[in-house]
Formats: structure tokens, sequence, C-alpha cells
């Protein structure tokens, strides 16, 4: 079984990580429909300017690289915000594997590094949020246990 671990990003990983993960964010989107090319970057900067308006430093954020064990290279990143309303959750923000790395049981070591992680945390729960039309991360989550808690619907009218 493939292993990973969860470092702490630097100062300028997250400066690379943070213009991908707004693209990122601004493309899926689009694809969902939510928002137009035109202002789907600058909504999806002005989003994570409001989540992380510290940067890297903003309380209760952990910015993450996924390291492959095996082969000690970075492939991918993880966002979790730590929440305590009325228990102490998790709520992933982003979670991302390089494509050249999917497909190879590094997405199920990463849930399985998110769980410890948020174990360790004395976290009750975790949340996230996937885009209806990723059912490769759909499927991975599933996995890992996560259950649907509530779903969007849409019906354009002509």
């Amino acid at each position: 079984m493939k292993e990973v671990e969860l470092l702490p990003m630097t100062h300028d990983q997250f400066q690379g990580y943070l213009e991908r993960a707004v693209l990122r964010y601004a493309k899926e989107n689009i694809k969902a429909g939510y928002r137009t090319y035109e202002d789907a970057e600058r909504r999806s900067r002005e989003d994570h300017r409001r989540l992380l308006p510290q940067g890297i430093d903003t309380p209760l954020n952990f910015l993450m690289v996924i390291r492959d064990k095996a082969n000690a290279v970075e492939v991918g990143a993880l966002w979790l915000k730590i929440e305590d309303q009325d228990r102490p959750v998790g709520f992933v923000y982003d979670i991302f594997l390089e494509e050249e790395h999917r497909g190879k049981g590094l997405g199920k070591a990463t849930m399985a590094a998110l769980g410890a992680f948020a174990k360790e945390k004395g976290l009750r729960a975790l949340y996230l949020h996937v885009f209806s039309h990723n059912t490769v991360a759909i499927r991975l989550y599933e996995g890992a246990g996560f259950k649907v808690k509530s779903m969007n619907m849409e019906k354009l009218m002509d």
C-alpha cells in the first residue's frame, strides 16, 4: 500500500500553491456553470483572500504538501481548516494530486493520512465540497467514508 506524509507548506511553496489553487477553483466553477469565464478568476481570488486573510499564517488553517514516502517526491497539496462550532471539526477546502501521480493509490493514501491528522487534532468530523462533475473524487471520498450531507440541484429555465 502507498503511503504519503502531510508536511507543512513553506511560504515559498504557498505562493505557487495559491496561484494554482485560485485558477483550479475558477475553472471548476466555470465547468459547474456557477460562474462565467469573465468573472471566475476574480471571484476565486476574492474567495481565497477572504478565507486566508493572513495567507499561510491564517489561524486554524493547515496548508500542507502531500509527499509520496516511497519516492520522497511532492505529489500534491491539501488545505484543511479547523472549525470549532459545537464540536471541533475540519473542512477540507482543497485536496489536489498532480495529474501524473493520479491513479496510483496516492489519493487513497492521502485520505488515510488526512484521517490520521484529523484524529491527532481531536476533530470529530471532516467535511468537504466536491463538484458533481468530479466523479473520480466522489468515488475516492466515498471510499474513505464520506457521505452526502446535502445536495444542490438546478433546473435551467429557458
